[in-house]
């Protein structure tokens, strides 16, 4: 059954499929917001398969009544790096693929993740309603309310007289809060055979869309040093913790006064006894840059720094990871995406403003493989990453009619909208 449960205006009132009578917008949303709470309290860290596979059966539901065809697409298993330093595999969920007119020319992107970054024996498991307007629980705005928006805002156009100039791909992701790693060659692929990408990601509490993000890198340092007594043969040991410790202040020092280079040193592992040189040392740490450059720089930099470790504590020193998300500026392509929202969101009432964040998404992706991407379009919210995750219920159906008014205009661009220069090989 459609999410919005409308039948298809015709003639005159055709204009106005994409748009809700008030009554209508607030049934709509208490709908969302009741299949929300039970999409939320079903578990889906991105550790957590059997959670995540169930969410992805109910995705699969509620897209087959408005795709052409829906599939689960395999993706290869991620590497981890344990905390012991050895390199395993972790099996990922398959994605979730949905098209409608496949082969129209014009064919517009809509993307969302669905694991959340709570772990199954995490405490916040459930959704609690502390007001009438607000939903507080895991993954409520990050991001099944927007795979509910996404799904919400499709129905509403599908009712379009116009829909048929336009053709859509979903593509549900599995593993975007650890990195997309998995999922990669999908979102390369989709990329390369659409126009426009849609991606919803919260919006910001205030309703602005995020127009900039930086790039982003996860490491993992592994110190292999020698273990020794600390009295009798100290010199003879190879203190792989003091190493570590001398290399994450360096790394610290890469955080520059502007903040266009913000490095994070998030975990340190290593050591035990006090009588014991330690011979084993592990950290984790993140590197966020503004632009391009300095991501190439900020590369050499961290190889130098290793390097320079390295010889000066004798030790061996490997280092895991990469930037997985490119920095995403704004760009002409992008700018004319913005415009185009904008004039959706007025043709339902809102004015939507734009600023830059500090987080990064499958956006940056998208963007960087020369896709035209926005990437804040689902439901105002905030919080996110924490106890205190919230959704502004309100912002269901709004965010769902924006959608609806963004593809019919979308539908109705005289030329594409051009690509943008690719990051994947810079």
């Amino acid at each position: 059954m459609p999410l919005t449960h409308r039948q298809p205006p015709h003639g005159p009132q055709a204009d106005a499929a994409c748009r809700l009578t008030v009554p209508e917008a607030a049934a709509l949303n208490q709908r969302l917001a009741d299949t929300l709470v039970e999409l939320a309290e079903i578990n889906s860290g991105s550790h957590h398969a059997a959670g995540i596979e169930c969410v992805a059966q109910q995705a699969v539901a509620l897209l087959q009544p408005l795709a052409d065809t829906v599939t689960r697409v395999p993706v290869p298993p991620r590497t981890v790096i344990q905390d012991d330093g050895q390199a395993t595999t972790e099996p990922v969920p398959a994605a979730v693929r949905a098209l409608r007119r496949p082969d129209h020319p014009r064919r517009v992107l809509l993307n969302i993740h669905l694991d959340t970054v709570y772990s199954a024996d995490h405490p916040f498991q459930t959704v609690e309603r502390p007001d009438a307007n607000t939903l507080h629980g895991p993954g409520v705005a990050d991001a099944k309310g927007g795979l509910l928006v996404l799904l919400a805002g499709l129905d509403l156009f599908e009712q379009h007289p116009d829909a048929d100039r336009l053709g859509w791909e979903v593509l549900l992701t599995t593993d975007e809060e650890v990195g997309s790693e998995s999922s990669l060659g999908l979102l390369r692929e989709s990329a390369q055979h659409t126009m426009a990408g849609l991606v919803y990601e919260p919006t910001l509490p205030n309703g602005n869309l995020i127009d900039a993000r930086p790039g982003s890198a996860n490491y993992t340092v592994v110190v292999q040093g020698k273990a020794a007594h600390a009295g009798r043969d100290f010199d003879l040991g190879r203190n792989a913790v003091a190493a570590l410790c001398h290399l994450f202040t360096q790394f610290d020092r890469l955080t520059t006064d502007d903040r266009r280079v913000r490095c994070n040193l998030g975990q340190l592992i290593g050591g035990g006894p006090v009588n014991v040189v330690p011979h084993f040392a592990l950290g984790r740490f993140n590197i966020r840059v503004d632009h391009q450059s300095l991501q190439q720089q900020v590369t050499k930099s961290i190889d130098c720094l290793i390097r320079s470790t390295r010889e000066r504590f004798s030790v061996d020193i490997q280092l895991h990871g990469h930037f997985q998300n490119p920095p995403k500026p704004r760009d002409p392509a992008t700018d004319q995406l913005i415009r185009i929202a904008q004039q959706a969101g007025q043709s339902v009432g809102l004015q939507l403003d734009t600023q830059p964040s500090g987080g990064v998404c499958d956006g940056n992706k998208l963007a960087g493989f020369g896709l035209p991407t926005l990437d804040t379009l689902g439901p105002r919210g905030g919080a996110i990453h924490s106890p205190d995750e919230y959704l502004l219920i309100d912002s269901l159906a709004e965010r769902a009619q924006l959608t609806a008014q963004l593809l019919l205009r979308l539908a109705h661009l005289e030329q594409p909208l051009p690509r943008i220069p690719s990051t994947e090989n810079a």
